[in-house]
């Protein structure tokens, strides 16, 4: 139901999860991280990718088409994100320096052409209330061109909650729901700072994760909810990818009410 990963902080690219991972949607995910002036070089294959600059300044080359100084905040907390999309069949070389990036990749048949989302493109939106209020930005939402992976950052204030009412997307006892494969990393503003998610089920199973800056966790299925410690500001990245883009959800019946 839930899986967690505690990324190293090492330099490079660290892959989270890859093909043989048992996704269904998802066939890879990972951070790439540089400290001093670095590339990385790859290729999308049979898969889309969503470049997504949690921090830093960076270059992408796709094919023959060079993206310059993607990026326009130092830390996760400083502004808004970027990203570049990527379609199957690119190579593409990631150059840069002091920079932070979570790359995800689905299975795709799409063809067409990069495409950036500059930090004008996106805008923050207060979700909720009182100790549930928090910032959403999406940065790929259901209506953009990729034929998966949706993406996007939450932002929860100190010991404020997010994902609620929680909800699922998984049709376990709900076949009008869509199906989505939900993958977040989550960054702490002090090394010190927490968090909890809870991953649940109608049939009691119940799985609560500590959470720790660098944190990935993979949710296939159950309601879930996030919150951050009183004192501890946090901001994740969540990507999905499913069945179909529009994304159906069904909330907890026991916390719906709150809305």
């Amino acid at each position: 139901m839930l899986k967690t990963f505690q990324t190293s902080s090492t330099h490079g690219y660290e892959r989270v999860i890859d093909a043989e991972s048992g996704l269904r949607f998802f066939r890879e995910y990972g951070i790439l991280r540089f400290a001093h002036h670095d590339h990385f070089d790859d290729t999308t294959g049979d898969n889309e990718a969503m470049i997504h600059i949690v921090r830093g300044v960076c270059a992408l080359r796709a094919d023959d088409r060079v993206f310059a100084n993607l990026g326009a905040r130092a830390t996760p907390f400083d502004g808004k994100p970027t990203a570049l999309y990527l379609p199957p069949r690119k190579q593409f070389s990631i150059e840069g320096e002091d920079v932070e990036i979570v790359i995800s990749r689905a299975a795709s048949d799409t063809r067409g052409e990069p495409q950036v989302i500059t930090s004008n493109d996106v805008k923050p939106m207060v979700v909720g209330k009182d100790n549930w209020q928090r910032n959403v930005t999406m940065i790929a939402p259901p209506t953009f061109g990729s034929q998966k992976i949706i993406v996007g950052e939450t932002f929860n204030p100190s010991g404020n909650w997010s994902g609620v009412p929680a909800h699922k997307h998984d049709q376990v006892g709900h076949p009008n729901e869509s199906v989505h494969e939900e993958i977040y990393y989550f960054r702490f503003q002090r090394p010190t700072d927490w968090g909890c998610l809870r991953v649940y089920e109608d049939d009691g199973t119940s799985d609560l994760a500590l959470l720790q800056d660098g944190l990935v966790t993979i949710i296939g299925r159950g309601y879930h909810s996030v919150v951050a410690a009183p004192g501890s500001n946090l901001l994740y990245t969540f990507h999905l990818a499913g069945s179909q883009k529009n994304i159906v959800v069904t909330e907890d019946p026991n916390q719906a009410w709150i809305k």
